[in-house]
């Protein structure tokens, strides 16, 4: 069995981080497909979607009926339910994963097909932009 994941990530006021956290999944391996979920966003979100949409086969870019501001987790919602692949994780578009991110996850769940869910703990870097 082959361990693919749909990455659902809610996209709201996140052009300034967006690139990189998409950046941070969509080159592993285990990574079927990222869902940016477009949530009617003030900023440029919507055209930076597009643009990562067409430069990775992986992406594929939603948005809620009429176009409307539902929040996050009706956001990862809408990424559930048109998520392609049998397991789904969350990034914000804020967060980035690290190289090995499903390395762990995906061994429990091979050798626990049972399984429901894994919850893996989180890192927090505070960097600072020196002028």
């Amino acid at each position: 069995m082959t361990f693919l994941v749909s990455v659902i990530v809610p996209v709201y006021n996140a052009e300034k981080y967006l690139r990189e956290a998409v950046e941070s999944a969509v080159h592993l391996p285990e990574v079927g497909e990222i869902l940016l979920v477009e949530d009617k966003s003030p900023d440029n979100d919507m055209m930076l979607c597009r643009e990562l949409e067409s430069t990775y086969s992986k992406i594929k870019v939603l948005h809620h009926p009429n176009n409307e501001n539902r929040g996050a987790a009706a956001s990862r919602n809408l990424g559930i339910l048109n998520a392609s692949f049998p397991y789904v994780s969350f990034l914000d578009a804020d967060d980035l994963y690290l190289p090995n991110r499903f390395t762990s996850t995906a061994e429990l769940f091979l050798k626990h097909p049972d399984a429901d869910g894994v919850y893996c703990a989180a890192g927090f870097v505070k960097t600072e932009k020196k002028n």
